[in-house]
């Protein structure tokens, strides 16, 4: 069930460049450039990410520049630790 502005709407949804659908178990959010999918089943999550995003990313995502000593980068530029 998804909900816009309170109410309850019938999937697919789309709001300006984002769709909202169901496939089998699966729930996909897309946008141009990025997908979010969320198997309910195994309650995993897959995010997929263009390339034109490459070096522009931080925080969970890391940095997205194939480097992955720095993925971990804090805002004031520090790097995390890690595991």
């Amino acid at each position: 069930q998804v909900t816009v502005n309170g109410k309850v709407a019938i999937m697919p949804v789309i709001l300006k460049n984002i769709m909202v659908t169901r496939v089998e178990n699966a729930i996909l959010v897309k946008r141009p450039g990025a997908s979010l999918k969320y198997e309910i089943p195994n309650d995993v999550f897959t995010f997929e990410l263009s390339p034109f995003y490459a070096g522009r990313t931080m925080g969970l995502w890391g940095t997205f520049n194939n480097e992955h000593v720095d993925d971990f980068t804090e805002p004031s530029g520090k790097v995390g630790i890690i595991f």
